[in-house]
């Protein structure tokens, strides 16, 4: 019976010798994964680090690759991987017109110079990066499965800029004159700026504008949002399918308006005003715009009837100017000074982004000046004029909130405003001068496209946040 039990705890310390040496193998693989998913998390959060930030720099020159490749050694030596800074190798920085292109395709920041135009994403590859980042030592998995673990640990990131937010349709500027002085009679002269022919605080038809002399009918353009400036104009990028999403967003899929002539489509404007409403939350037009993609303004109110203005305005946009031989097609708001004194409410809509500026200060003027800039008979007033502008006001009077979560700036569309004449035909292309602000005061309908304007913008301040794409 002794030596019975003799053999039996003999076994049972086999056994348990066995055991503790399977669960001390387990334990020590657990650790060895734990570093192995570690070192691979480390590499992957550096990767997206670095391409972020070298994403964040390119705007279609080769003065943003450089910055791009310069910001990434930043980053690469600010990152810990192993308890140390990265050594970095600019072989694994690398950039490409397309996101998906294959690895062949990306080029170094040397060769992606030469077509700065056309590089919106850059890629990093940690498996250009010392061999000691990208490995460590799994003592208990290389002795138990030595096939488990790649012997690279390395990381791939791709980040970049895709998008433009500037609104798909293009204006003729009114003057190429980027700045001019317009001096409004009264007893006390009132110096104000007009941009490229348009004065701030005014609200103009943006469906009726044109700088030709004799013109009938206003000049409008469908930009192509996705052939860049300089780039073959595909016709089929500008039918109407094909725009509508890019008229909802109010973006184009290109980083600059640089590089060439603009792409465009000459247009009656007929064909987008309802995606342009996706701004006050109407979702109409086929296909329709979607409400992820295209959100309600934070503040839906329509000016068509501002209460800031004690004058009732005749039209939502300041009258159409009298046309004929040598003039142009604008508002009696644009005639050359001392304007002949009309009905105020023929001035539309004014100031409800901001009032008009003066010159050269670009600073705002009072409302008591605006008899002498829109003179009236009586006397065009605002007196309930806001300290804080419409737009921007959080008074019930001043805004309303859509039903749809919303996003505060939709209604700011940003505009080409083009060098005119633009030749004739549906296909054209023309030079930009600037990017005009305007805001969509009102719903658009298809015969008004009611847009204050608000100033010009360097295009450069529209492009989108750099996004990780893997």
């Amino acid at each position: 019976m002794n030596e019975s039990l003799h053999r039996q705890r003999g076994a049972f310390l086999v056994i348990y010798a066995v055991m503790v040496t399977v669960i001390l193998a387990f334990v020590g693989m657990s650790l060895d994964l734990s570093l192995v998913y570690y070192r691979k998390l480390q590499l992957q959060n550096a990767a997206d680090k670095i391409a972020m930030a070298a994403a964040h720099q390119l705007n279609g020159t080769a003065a943003g690759i450089n910055n791009a490749a310069a910001r990434a050694q930043l980053i690469a030596q600010q990152a810990l991987v192993a308890g140390a800074p990265i050594t970095w190798n600019p072989r694994a920085l690398s950039f490409s017109a397309d996101p998906d292109a294959p690895d062949s395709a990306w080029l170094s920041a040397g060769a992606a110079a030469a077509s700065a135009d056309t590089m919106r994403y850059a890629r990093v590859d940690t498996g250009q990066l010392a061999a000691s980042l990208r490995s460590v030592s799994a003592v208990f998995i290389d002795a138990f499965l030595p096939s488990a673990v790649a012997a690279d640990l390395s990381a791939v990131a791709v980040a970049g800029k895709s998008r433009l937010g500037i609104t798909p349709f293009a204006i003729c500027a009114m003057s190429s004159t980027p700045t001019a002085q317009r001096l409004n009679p009264a007893a006390t002269p009132v110096s104000e700026i007009v941009e490229y022919g348009f004065r701030h605080g005014v609200n103009y038809n943006l469906l009726q504008m044109n700088p030709a002399a004799g013109a009938t009918s206003g000049e409008l353009f469908l930009v192509n949002p996705v052939d860049a400036p300089g780039r073959p104009n595909v016709p089929s990028n500008t039918e109407d399918a094909a725009m509508a999403p890019f008229l909802c967003n109010g973006e184009v899929a290109y980083l600059n308006l640089a590089g060439g002539a603009l792409n465009l489509r000459r247009s009656s404007g007929a064909d987008m005003w309802s995606r342009l409403n996706s701004r006050f939350g109407t979702y109409t037009g086929t296909p329709a715009c979607s409400t992820g993609g295209a959100p309600p303004d934070t503040n839906v109110k329509s000016y068509a009837a501002p209460s800031w203005m004690n004058n009732a305005v005749t039209g939502i946009t300041a009258q159409t100017a009298p046309t004929g031989a040598g003039l142009p097609l604008q508002t009696i708001a644009d005639l050359a000074p001392p304007l002949a004194a009309t009905a105020p409410g023929n001035y539309g809509v004014l100031w409800a982004y901001g009032p008009a500026r003066s010159y050269p200060a670009n600073a705002a003027l009072s409302r008591t000046q605006m008899p002498s800039l829109y003179p009236g008979s009586p006397s065009t007033t605002a007196i309930g004029y806001p300290l804080i502008a419409p737009y921007s006001n959080s008074g019930s009077s001043y805004q309303t909130a859509p039903a749809l979560p919303g996003r505060k700036g939709r209604r700011l569309m940003y505009i080409p405003l083009l060098s005119c004449p633009v030749p004739a035909g549906t296909q054209v292309q023309a030079q930009v001068l600037a990017v005009a602000r305007f805001l969509l005061t009102a719903p658009a309908t298809s015969t008004v496209v009611p847009g204050e304007f608000t100033g010009v913008v360097d295009p450069a301040s529209l492009m989108y946040a750099a996004e990780l794409y893997r």
